[in-house]
């Protein structure tokens, strides 16, 4: 498989802070990438769907997600004719990859993180960190981020 082929975007929004992620996303979940659901793509553009199993909810005012759901995350990028497409500031998931997402729900079931990388949130060694060098800053143990999230 050959890697490096990008996808170039421009995100119609970011987001700088925790209450302006809270306030856009339907949910904001920790947990990780448990598999690779499947490809598709929207006219010419590849998207790669990924199942996110959720450690703890963060927040979500409408009741949607519990611990242990199951959650399909949608994303732009994918493996096309054995070329790996994806944008250069959102790379495409990883198996077993930890993290915090902030959510937005596109059908039932299936979900999109708000913002591309400004919305995510890597957790490494114990420690959750901003994914986004422009987005939202935050380094901290993940009870710290949920409190973050809380009061945000």
């Amino acid at each position: 498989m050959i890697t490096g082929a990008g996808i170039g975007v421009s995100w119609a929004t970011g987001y700088y802070n925790l209450h302006d992620l809270k306030a856009h996303s339907t949910i904001a979940v920790q947990g990780r990438f448990t598999r690779l659901v499947g490809q598709n793509s929207l006219k010419t553009i590849p998207l790669t769907d990924f199942e996110f199993t959720v450690d703890q909810v963060l927040h979500d005012p409408g009741n949607l997600v519990n611990t242990g759901a199951k959650l399909t995350v949608r994303q732009t990028g994918g493996t096309v004719n054995g070329v790996v497409q994806q944008t250069s500031d959102d790379p495409l998931f990883q198996i077993s990859e930890r993290n915090v997402l902030f959510l937005k729900q596109a059908s039932p079931g299936l979900f999109y993180v708000i913002g591309g990388p400004t919305g995510r949130f890597e957790i490494t060694n114990g420690t959750v960190a901003a994914f986004a060098s422009n987005g939202a800053s935050f380094t901290g143990s993940p009870a710290d981020f949920a409190a973050a999230v809380k009061n945000s």
